[in-house]
């Protein structure tokens, strides 16, 4: 699959308790995540969540002090999501569950085509505490920020726990842990190829505030690829698209009047099979011909697609 060679853009949410410019063993990690994604050809930035006055609530903004649309914006500039969250009693901080109430707005922005805002952006995961708990939380947010429409990569997370009841900081460690250092190159590489892929597999999304998709999924008859759900070439044509129903029937019809003529041959009934097998030819040819006929018009509207969607892949029609 090819990838787009623009450099994607990396934001990292530190969601530490500790505000800047106090050492975070949070901040650190997604440092050396960004050493990596650097090293892929991705521009960084971090922000430091509790150094912002995010109100609470579930809107994009919450207005008077609320200072979350600043980073929201860079959010939506983004093409890659590093959220970093220390352990606290086996839990993400309260600072990650405040950014992930405040994402929940995300879900009701919509593109034409029902797609939520975030979709087409990357989000990985980074964990650090020396108790245990990095593999549930991860699961938390990897479930979340699907929800609110990201795409996770293969291997999108990395993390550090200390030895239990220990009291060693990674931001203490004298060097980071082969494996530590290993797992934060995988996710670095994977976040980035998938970035760039979707970059060039994805047309940009044209959001309008408010529209809600909620569990419908969107009509694309007018776009016979469906870009909406999946880039394969007429993904479920015939069956989806109720114009066909005249031929597939035709068929089916042309098929039942063929078994009926060759039983009746088998039987001695030779008019019987004649009609039948004429019927059957009848049926079935005018059934591939209205198929053929709705195919030949899907092509068109393909290329009308995507003439008036210069930005998308452009893969010509199969047949």
């Amino acid at each position: 699959m090819a990838e787009s060679t623009e450099s994607p853009r990396a934001l990292g949410l530190i969601c530490s308790l500790k505000p800047s410019p106090a050492e975070s063993s949070s901040a650190l990690i997604v440092e050396h995540v960004f050493d990596n994604l650097r090293a892929q050809g991705a521009q960084c930035e971090a922000v430091r969540c509790v150094d912002y006055n995010i109100a609470p609530g579930v809107e994009a903004d919450m207005g008077d002090s609320d200072q979350w649309p600043q980073i929201r914006q860079k959010i939506l500039d983004a093409d890659i999501l590093v959220l970093s969250t220390p352990t606290w009693v086996g839990h993400a901080s309260s600072v990650a569950q405040r950014v992930l109430e405040r994402l929940d707005a995300e879900l009701s922005d919509k593109d034409e085509h029902g797609r939520p805002a975030m979709a087409g952006k990357v989000a990985v995961v980074a964990v650090v505490g020396n108790e245990d708990g990095a593999h549930k939380i991860t699961a938390d947010l990897f479930q979340s920020l699907n929800d609110i429409g990201y795409t996770i990569p293969s291997q999108g997370s990395t993390y550090w726990n200390g030895p239990a009841m220990g009291s060693t900081d990674y931001k203490g460690l004298d060097e980071v842990p082969e494996a530590t250092a290993s797992t934060n190159a995988t996710v670095a590489r994977n976040a980035a190829h998938l970035a760039r892929t979707a970059a060039r597999r994805i047309p940009a999304l044209r959001v309008t505030p408010g529209i809600s998709g909620g569990a419908h999924m969107p009509d694309t008859s007018h776009d016979p690829v469906d870009h909406a759900r999946t880039y394969r070439q007429h993904a479920g044509e015939t069956m989806k698209a109720g114009v066909n129903a005249p031929g597939l029937i035709g068929v089916g019809l042309g098929v039942l009047s063929l078994v009926v003529g060759l039983f009746s041959f088998a039987n001695g009934s030779r008019t019987t099979g004649v009609v039948a097998v004429i019927l059957a030819v009848v049926l079935a040819g005018a059934g591939f011909a209205w198929l053929a006929l709705r195919h030949r018009k899907v092509q068109q509207k393909q290329v009308d697609w995507h003439r008036d969607n210069p930005d998308a892949p452009y893969e010509p029609p199969t047949s």
